[in-house]
């Protein structure tokens, strides 16, 4: 999965791969087995880290916990302009986590 420069990692690519992934799989009617289920990962992660929606995105929701911002004070047009590479590199780390801990709960 390539998902941008190294130097710059960003959760928001993750989430453009996997949603491309899924659009073009559902356009093409092919069911892959193999590929995460998604469809309720927003909300398990909303709901994960008490946030009021899951509008914002998994991504945007991992990244804010990760650089500390509590959920009813964000303001998402700018909240992570400021992000260190350390910080977007945890946010990374993170997603695997919930994803592994969200796919566990299916099975």
């Amino acid at each position: 999965m390539y998902v941008g420069n190294l130097g710059f990692l960003d959760l928001n690519n993750f989430s453009t791969y996997i949603n491309g992934y899924i659009r073009a799989m559902d356009d093409a009617e092919i069911n892959d087995i193999s590929s995460p289920e998604f469809h309720g990962f927003h909300e398990f992660v909303r709901s994960k880290f008490n946030y009021y929606e899951a509008t914002a995105g998994w991504a945007n929701m991992i990244k804010a916990v990760e650089i500390g911002l509590e959920p009813e004070n964000i303001r998402w047009e700018s909240y992570d302009k400021e992000m260190t590479f350390e910080q977007h590199k945890k946010s990374i780390i993170k997603f695997y986590e919930l994803l592994d801990e969200y796919r566990s709960k299916l099975a």
